[in-house]
């Protein structure tokens, strides 16, 4: 249900951009052409429509979210059964999949805009945008090649770290990231570090994290849990 309800909110969060960025960009008087017709973007009726449908859904997924509740036992690991970290490295790729898409499609529209219309905005303004926008191209290829070596778990660099080599792992910081209503949409990342290097990072969830220090700490007695 937590991943339904995180669907709702992100696709209700990028309409909701998608229709402000029509409406800024149209307020600029960038428009469509269409076979030597003109069309807003987002029209201020579209908009009108839009809006209420994203907030629609990011208060249904809110509230999913919100009434979902939580398991707090501390599960206890069993070092017959280890899939939970081939979760974990798929967990990882497939959010560098989306970041990666997501930004590819925003850094698109950016390189595009500048096109529909090449005087609505100044030579300097276009040109920065559409730096921006190859930025975020760049950034989004680049994790979508993450995504690509890490697809498969067994061969990527975070598998031979953590279940070939767990002791070379000097130490681990484990960041916490959670908005105001605390738990709700909380996401966890852990750093592992080697000779003062991050080596790795991969998301996790709570119990994932439990699982995960309980392993770590049967094969590398010495490492440090921050």
């Amino acid at each position: 249900m937590k991943t339904f309800a995180a669907i709702l909110e992100w696709t209700g969060i990028l309409i909701v951009i998608y229709t402000f960025i029509g409406l800024i960009a149209g307020a600029f008087g960038y428009v469509l052409v269409l076979e030597n017709a003109t069309f807003p973007l987002i029209n201020f009726n579209l908009a009108v429509i839009l809006i209420p449908i994203g907030l629609l859904l990011i208060v249904i997924g809110w509230l999913i979210s919100i009434n979902t509740k939580d398991i707090t036992i501390t599960p206890f690991l069993d070092m017959n059964d280890l899939s939970f970290i081939e979760k974990v490295i798929r967990k990882t790729a497939l959010r560098n999949f989306w970041v990666g898409l997501f930004l590819l499609f925003f850094g698109f529209i950016l390189c595009v805009t500048p096109l529909l219309d090449k005087q609505a905005i100044s030579i300097g303004g276009n040109i920065f945008i559409i730096i921006f926008g190859s930025l975020c191209i760049f950034l989004g290829l680049f994790m979508i090649f993450k995504w690509a070596k890490m697809r498969i778990p067994q061969k990527s660099k975070e598998w031979n770290l953590i279940m070939i080599e767990p002791h070379k792992i000097d130490e681990i910081k484990v960041q916490i990231f959670q908005n105001e209503m605390g738990k709700v949409n909380q996401a966890i990342n852990v750093n592992f570090i080697r000779a003062n290097k991050i080596k790795a990072v991969l998301a996790v969830n709570e119990e994932q994290l439990h699982l995960l220090k309980q392993y770590l700490l049967k094969v590398n007695p010495g490492i440090k849990i921050n």
